[in-house]
């Protein structure tokens, strides 16, 4: 587990600056007028995986923080509708899935608004990719906590991968998606 955190933090750092000169360039790239139909289309297809990449380095540092214990929280009182709202609408559901939200008005929670959304984010592409086609978010307040969940009409989690799912680089794999699996292990 040590030398793949060390590997893990080691290759994240390295690819960073190279992925960041990329999405400089490809942005410069994206803002010109294309020469034809396919030079745009072989564009599009370039942002998407710069993107992609992007993402997934950003993931691997926020793991390799986490597993160094240099991740760092700034809880506060949150509106817990808000945080909900602003992952919703930044990560819309795709054209054959709904998304309803059911949240009591005035929920309040002490968290990091930040890792919220990323925990709420994870969680909404998962079902996404991986479950059903109907996806409710709710939230409660019970015992002093204040409990948000993320629910599809979908069938489930693998119960061979069900114990490892929160585990860094297990996925669920095979199904839509091209998942790292390191949303959950993040979360």
């Amino acid at each position: 587990d040590e030398e793949r955190a060390a590997f893990v933090a080691r290759a994240a750092h390295e690819l960073r600056s190279p992925v960041a000169a990329l999405v400089l360039a490809v942005g410069v790239l994206d803002g010109r007028e294309q020469p034809d139909a396919r030079s745009r289309e072989l564009l599009d297809t370039v942002v998407d995986a710069t993107t992609h990449l992007e993402r997934l380095v950003a993931r691997l540092l926020d793991l390799s923080r986490i597993e160094h214990g240099a991740h760092h929280l700034a809880p506060e009182a949150i509106d817990v509708a808000r945080a909900v709202d602003r992952s919703v609408t930044g990560n819309p559901a795709p054209p054959d899935h709904t998304v309803t939200c059911d949240l009591p008005s005035g929920l309040r929670a002490v968290a990091d608004e930040l890792a919220v959304g990323q925990i709420l984010t994870n969680l909404l592409v998962n079902a996404y990719r991986y479950g059903g086609e109907h996806v409710t978010v709710t939230a409660r307040q019970r015992n002093g906590t204040v409990e948000v969940a993320v629910d599809d009409d979908g069938d489930g989690v693998d119960p061979a991968i069900e114990r490892s799912l929160f585990a860094p680089l297990v996925s669920a794999g095979g199904r839509r998606g091209d998942a790292a699996g390191l949303g959950l292990a993040i979360s």
